[in-house]
């Protein structure tokens, strides 16, 4: 027999509309209010006239009695506009999740199909073992043994494949056997297994991808804690509005981390008083899921629908009822913000630097110096990338905090910076006197096609092949007086 002390009887629905009525609860029409509680139910309508019974005394439990003239029709209109809420914010966070499937998969997948097999490519928290006792029931707890946290998703992944109805995966399994290479097992994945992979990620690929969704902290760098948390709180909304629950006015157990570097998200942190009454925290609430969402769908460029259907929706809707903002963590003042603007847009010069990165091969500083086969190893490679550099003989620009140089720069056949790489540079850089922009400045030249170049080809593609001579090079850039 059951141990709990619920002793309250089962009710018909005449029977609840008689209580609700009793209640102080405005009906209309009773069949169809018989009909809303037969298609939506008793218990789960309770929670959206929740908010108009009569607010408690200090120190007691809220009224079971409703505010004066409350209409059925009250309630069921935020029912309805919490499943459209729901529908827009799954609509949403699939852009972000197939986003985040095709991220794990294609970073993984340059070290190899199965690397996420491979602990050598995670974190050593994710792959250190642990005890592990067993909680199945009948068990004596004597059952223990030690096993990483990789080792454990990886045997989940692999049941996971294993039961796969999808087509692929069973074309997967009868032609080429088990597992699935990772740009396919990501597509099995649940968005769980996908957040509890990104977390295991070595740290220097998670700062690399927070980094590149703009998820950075005041010094540019990627925070990779704030991206997961992030993820995290994203499926606890995902799975709250797939599983039908309310969420227009739920706390989300993954309470919003806020990096430092986005200025447009700091009023997130604040605690806004409205009169005597407590205002949630927005990073709990529907209001930071909104704000994060609308960040990452315009890093990613999503079409803007995606967006806007969120926003139009909110935005009807405190219209009428802004008495609501509170419940929903909404600021006094959020309209005001630029996140909540309706032409928000990622940083474009952020967005441009990114595309260049991702257009051509970059050294860290490690890898500048290893390229300078030339020079003795150790110190001397790195004493002549940074003379190089402080020189303007070698371009390189700051992103996430660090260093790169472009990798078009270094002679593999000489194993040095060739002599045109360093005329071009210092003409460039003025001969390591310009700034951060002019650095910037200097690679975009490198990557734009030119007509002046044999094939209209880039600088940096004709380097490459051979094509750029002094005579083209001087041609694009005039001398220096000191060549």
């Amino acid at each position: 027999m059951a141990d709990s002390t619920y002793e309250k009887p089962f009710l018909t629905v005449d029977q609840q509309i008689d209580r609700i009525e009793q209640r102080g609860m405005v009906l209309g029409d009773r069949d169809a209010a018989r009909n809303a509680l037969r298609r939506i139910g008793y218990y789960r309508l309770s929670g959206y006239w929740h908010p108009y019974r009569v607010p408690a005394e200090p120190g007691e439990k809220r009224s079971s009695e409703f505010l004066p003239n409350t209409r059925l029709s009250d309630a069921l209109d935020l029912y309805t506009f919490d499943e459209h809420l729901r529908a827009a914010l799954l609509e949403a966070i699939a852009q972000i999740e197939v986003a985040l499937r095709f991220e794990l998969g294609h970073r993984l997948g340059r070290h190899g199909p199965f690397a996420h097999l491979d602990e050598s490519h995670f974190n050593a928290g994710f792959t250190k073992p642990r005890d592990r006792v067993c909680k199945l029931p009948g068990c004596d707890g004597d059952c223990r043994w030690e096993e990483s946290d990789h080792h454990e998703w990886v045997d989940r992944q692999r049941q996971t494949e294993q039961v796969s109805t999808e087509a692929f995966a069973a074309h997967f399994r009868e032609h080429y056997g088990e597992p699935l290479p990772i740009w396919v097992a990501t597509e099995v994945m649940s968005f769980g297994k996908l957040t509890r992979l990104l977390d295991g990620l070595d740290s220097t690929e998670r700062e690399r991808l927070a980094a590149e969704w703009d998820v950075i902290d005041s010094t540019g760098q990627g925070d990779p804690s704030a991206l997961s948390n992030w993820m995290e709180h994203l499926r606890q909304v995902r799975n709250i509005c797939a599983h039908h629950a309310r969420i227009w006015n739920r706390n989300i157990n993954a309470t919003i981390a806020i990096p430092s570097g986005l200025p447009e998200l700091q009023h997130l942190l604040l605690e806004v008083p409205r009169g005597d009454e407590y205002t949630p925290p927005m990073v709990r609430r529907v209001y930071g899921t909104f704000a994060i969402l609308t960040h990452l769908l315009a890093v990613l460029d999503a079409p803007v629908r995606y967006r806007d259907r969120l926003r139009t929706l909110l935005t009807d809707f405190l219209a009428v009822r802004p008495q609501a903002e509170a419940n929903m963590g909404f600021p006094t003042d959020w309209q005001a913000h630029r996140i909540t603007a309706e032409d928000y847009r990622r940083d474009q010069q952020r967005a441009a630097r990114l595309a260049m990165l991702k257009a051509t091969e970059m050294f860290g500083s490690g890898e500048a110096a290893d390229a300078l086969t030339a020079v003795p190893e150790g110190k001397p490679r790195r004493s002549r990338v940074n003379y190089y550099r402080k020189n303007g003989a070698l371009l390189s620009v700051m992103w996430n905090a660090r260093r790169a140089y472009p990798a078009f720069q270094f002679g593999s056949a000489t194993g040095d910076v060739p002599e045109l790489v360093i005329l071009a540079n210092r003409r460039l850089l003025d001969g390591g006197n310009v700034d951060e922009d002019g650095q910037w400045a200097a690679l975009e030249w490198w990557l734009t096609p030119n007509i002046s170049m044999p094939d209209e080809t880039s600088p940096a593609e004709a380097m490459d092949r051979g094509t750029l001579t002094r005579e083209a090079l001087d041609r694009l850039l005039s001398p220096r007086e000191d060549e």
